[in-house]
């Protein structure tokens, strides 16, 4: 009898060791790891330009010329790919392009461009059953195609030791600029390996001293229209507000 019983609690133990093992088997089979998605981004980017109203300049570019704040919505698409460590948090990189971004207001053959922008972070939070809250902090750059100016080597201009020189005898050149993503997220879990996901957040940008166009007006008392010239200006670190929206899967 003994012997039966002892049996009887061996195999009971067998059959839950097995069921226990092969539990924690379906759950690591489950967990899902990585991830990959696309979003439709939106950037609203601080663009370059200056004003200066006198009646001329005592130095080449101007100094007292003052840089405006205005701002320019840039739209763009991108796509995104993530590592889980633990249920909390997550290694990840994003790549997103805006096709026709400037950095530049004025003037028409200064618009245009595109920019490309990489992310590469952690992003640490808290998943529920269906929602998940997240922040997120991700270094990386900023690539945009127009994003200083430069003299027109096929262009022969003269000049003028009074006067800022004409915006005709410059170019646009591209940059490379450090770029900064701070910011929280927000995903909902319609299945258990799909996701839809929001960011917002500020993405810093550290621009190098750069040229940027510049609005020349001579001044009420000076008999001659303004006309748009170039500027030189300090390296300056900029606030700009990023928010995308998008679908993702784990696998």
């Amino acid at each position: 009898m003994r012997k039966n019983s002892l049996f009887v609690a061996i195999l009971g133990a067998s059959i839950l060791m097995s069921n226990s093992q092969n539990a924690f088997s379906q759950a690591v089979a489950d967990e899902k790891k990585f991830e990959a998605g696309a979003q439709f981004v939106l950037l609203n980017q601080t663009v370059g330009q200056a004003t200066f109203t006198g009646i001329a300049c005592v130095t080449v570019p101007c100094p007292s010329f003052v840089p405006s704040n205005e701002r320019d919505w840039h739209p763009g698409f991108g796509g995104r790919f993530g590592y889980n460590v633990t249920n909390s948090v997550a290694f990840e990189a994003e790549l997103n392009f805006f096709p026709g971004a400037g950095s530049f207001k004025v003037p028409d053959a200064f618009k245009g461009g595109h920019e490309i922008e990489g992310l590469f972070g952690v992003k640490a939070g808290k998943h529920f059953d269906k929602v998940g809250i997240f922040g997120k902090v991700r270094p990386g750059f900023l690539h945009a195609s127009k994003g200083d100016i430069r003299p027109r080597s096929n262009v022969a201009c003269i000049a003028i030791t009074i006067l800022p020189p004409p915006i005709g005898c410059f170019e646009t050149t591209s940059t490379n600029s450090f770029a900064f993503d701070l910011g929280g997220v927000v995903e909902v879990y319609p299945t258990k390996r799909m996701l839809i996901r929001f960011d917002a957040g500020d993405t810093l940008v550290r621009l190098r001293e750069r040229t940027v166009p510049g609005v020349f007006n001579p001044g009420p008392l000076v008999l001659a229209p303004s006309f748009l010239t170039i500027v030189r200006v300090p390296a300056d670190t900029t606030h700009n507000f990023q928010a995308s929206l998008g679908v993702g899967f784990r696998f």
